[in-house]
C-alpha cells in the first residue's frame, strides 16, 4: 500500500524491473531482482541479481571492507544460475530472441578470476557459438 513501492500494483515486479534496470541506478537494480527472484524463482531474475551484485562490486559502490564480500555473493549468485536454473534464457527487448544464460553466467565468474564448479565445459556449436555443457564424466 505504501505509494513509494514501485511493486504495490506489479506484485511480481514484471513491469517494473525492467524499468529499473534500464535506468542503471545499481542498488536499486539490485534490490528489484533480488525481489522478483523471492517472487518468482527463475534464472533470469537470479542473473540479473547477480550482475546488479557484479556492478557494486566492479565500481566499488559498497565500503572497501565490504567489497570482498560482495565478490563473493555475486560469484555465488552466479554459480548459482549454473547450479539451480542452467536452461535459463533472457530475452531482447523484441520479446522473441532469447539467449542462455548460464555462458554469460560461466564468463562472468571467470572475469572476477575464479573458477566455475559443476563441471562446465565451454564448447563451439556446429553454428560457431560458444555453448556450456555440463560435463557429466
Amino acid at each position: 500500500e505504501d505509494p513509494s513501492n514501485p511493486f504495490r500494483f506489479d506484485p511480481l515486479g514484471t513491469e517494473t524491473k525492467w524499468t529499473i534496470e534500464s535506468n542503471g541506478r545499481i542498488v536499486p537494480r539490485f534490490y528489484v531482482w533480488a525481489t522478483a527472484l523471492a517472487s518468482e524463482p527463475i534464472g533470469e531474475n537470479q542473473f540479473y541479481a547477480a550482475r546488479a551484485l557484479e556492478d557494486l562490486y566492479r565500481q566499488e559502490r559498497a565500503r572497501p571492507e565490504y567489497l570482498p564480500f560482495i565478490k563473493t555473493m555475486t560469484v555465488r549468485a552466479y554459480q548459482s544460475v549454473l547450479d539451480n536454473f542452467p536452461d535459463a534464457v533472457s530475452y531482447l527487448a523484441d520479446g522473441v530472441t532469447f539467449f542462455p544464460l548460464n555462458i554469460l553466467a560461466y564468463d562472468a565468474i571467470v572475469e572476477l578470476g575464479e573458477t566455475p564448479t559443476g563441471g562446465w565445459v565451454v564448447v563451439t556449436s556446429e553454428e560457431g557459438d560458444r555453448v556450456l555443457i555440463k560435463n557429466e564424466l
